[in-house]
């Protein structure tokens, strides 16, 4: 989850940071690839994590958290693109979520959110024992 995001957030490096055709297309190849392991990723940590029964609700919420976030950051994009060069902010945009996927990257491998990823309940425990 954490690598596919943070090499797709490359990838939308990549793509607005590109000079030709050429360059806009193979990050656009590299983004899309690395979308679908960063979205696997997720769906994966989303049905080990959150009961059944509460998967409808916790997802409803989520999504309306990421429109809400979409909202305000494709605003924040537009209000600076008035004053600078949209592929500018773009770039600047893109850096900032290089930035926070690293922090997820660093936080999903931390010793004490391994059990959160396990793949079975006694690989969980024997995470939690330090075995």
């Amino acid at each position: 989850m954490a690598i596919g995001m943070l090499l797709t957030t490359i990838g939308y490096t990549m793509f607005y940071g590109s000079f030709s055709f050429l360059t806009a297309a193979i990050s656009f190849l590299i983004l899309g690839f690395f979308m679908s392991f960063a979205n696997a990723g997720y769906q994966t940590f989303y049905q080990n994590n959150v009961p059944a029964d509460m998967m409808g609700r916790f997802g409803s919420l989520a999504e309306m958290f990421q429109s809400n976030v979409r909202i305000v950051c494709t605003f924040l994009l537009g209000i600076a693109s008035e004053t600078f060069d949209l592929q500018s902010v773009s770039l600047l945009f893109s850096y900032i979520s290089v930035v926070l996927s690293v922090v997820l990257l660093l936080n999903v491998f931390k010793k004490s959110k391994q059990a959160y990823y396990a793949e079975s309940k006694t690989e969980e425990r024997h995470l939690q024992e330090g075995c």
